[in-house]
């Protein structure tokens, strides 16, 4: 099962998978999406959620907060030198990525707790900087985050229970909000001043279906300029690689542990 992947740089996609047995582990894949023959094990705290990569570090959320690993040397993911660490009992980092301006920004899963759905910590350090968007999401516990992306100087926050992106300064004021015809937001990606949302289309969801998915391409402006639909998206998640966005799939109907495969969407230009 594939859980999350991130581009190493602009000829080798980092990919974590969840074997028949139930271990995490990190392989390497190149621009025709070839896997190599070897993989590593990755072993941390809680499951893992999702990978980010910068500052010559990779970056692993997992339930219980989130590790900075050295990516120094041909041996740097074996040996997981740890460099900076954050954890805290009750608060799932799930979604995350690096902003320009130096931090590394987080959607706070907590289905329980009314606190701050987007976290913004000192990419080095980990040290918490600052913690914004219960304005756009509202008071009510477990109304959080669902995918984030940064297009120009503007932050942009899926809001799945509402259908909605929310779009945020760097420094965390609510900016606007963005409404569309899907339904349910996973995954936001940036390429070439264009935002892609990862959802289920309207007309899916309207008909009862859990099983189609879409893939929204959105200008700045927040209106839809194209519509990638496949019935096999579940679970969807998404990542620049290149000048490519990648997308993995899982088949309809899909059970734990069902092939899921990778695709690289050319329109994206």
């Amino acid at each position: 099962t594939i859980c999350s992947f991130a581009a190493l740089d602009g000829d080798r996609l980092l990919v974590l998978w969840e074997d028949r047995g139930g271990k995490e582990r990190l392989s390497i894949v190149d621009q025709q999406l070839r896997g190599s023959q070897g993989s590593v094990e990755v072993d941390m705290p809680g499951d893992i959620n999702r990978l980010t990569v910068g500052n010559g570090s990779l970056y692993i959320s997992h339930d219980g907060g989130v590790r900075r690993i050295s990516l120094e040397g041909p041996c740097a993911l074996a040996a997981h030198r740890v460099l900076a660490t954050f954890e805290e009992d009750g608060r799932m980092l799930y979604e995350m990525l690096l902003s320009p301006d130096g931090k590394l920004l987080f959607a706070a899963n907590m289905p329980d707790r009314p606190d701050e759905p987007i976290i913004a910590f000192d990419a080095l350090s980990l040290r918490v900087r600052s913690e914004f968007g219960r304005s756009a999401f509202g008071q009510q516990a477990g109304a959080y985050a669902f995918g984030l992306a940064v297009m120009h100087t503007e932050l942009f926050a899926g809001h799945q229970d509402a259908n909605r992106i929310h779009a945020f300064t760097l420094e965390g004021q609510h900016t606007r909000t963005i409404r569309g015809e899907w339904s349910a937001p996973q995954d936001l990606c940036s390429i070439n001043e264009r935002l892609f949302l990862a959802a289920t289309a309207a007309t899916a969801a309207e008909a009862g279906s859990s099983e189609a998915g879409a893939i929204f391409e959105i200008g700045a402006d927040g209106r839809v300029l194209q519509t990638f639909q496949h019935q096999a998206m579940l679970g969807i998640a998404m990542a620049k690689f290149g000048g490519l966005l990648v997308a993995s799939l899982s088949p309809p109907h899909a059970r734990r542990g069902a092939q899921q495969r990778l695709i690289a969407l050319q329109g994206a230009s």
